[in-house]
């Protein structure tokens, strides 16, 4: 929990579309954990389903800002890959 609320803090809270996240999060969350509650099966799943989040979250929070520029570059790039593949099996159409 402190990895996501620091992760929260440092990314999330520092952008227009991080807010908005965070506020769906607010205000959808309450009744999802309600519902969690009332079915216990699913608390097993949800902890499993969350924990590339967490992974995620707490890489992002270790890296340098090095680091952070070239995975940002490096996602370009495969992103790049993919659209360009895409157009040449007209998935894609620009």
């Amino acid at each position: 929990v402190s990895t996501l609320r620091t992760f929260r803090d440092q990314y999330l809270l520092k952008n227009r579309l991080g807010e908005i996240l965070v506020s769906l999060y607010y205000r959808y969350s309450p009744l999802m954990a309600d519902y969690i509650v009332k079915h216990k099966t699913l608390k097993p799943l949800v902890r499993i389903g969350l924990l590339p989040v967490v992974w995620v979250a707490a890489f992002l929070l270790n890296i340098s800002s090095i680091q952070k520029a070239i995975l940002l570059i490096s996602l370009m790039i495969l992103l790049t890959g993919v659209l360009l593949s895409m157009r040449r099996r007209r998935l894609f159409k620009v």
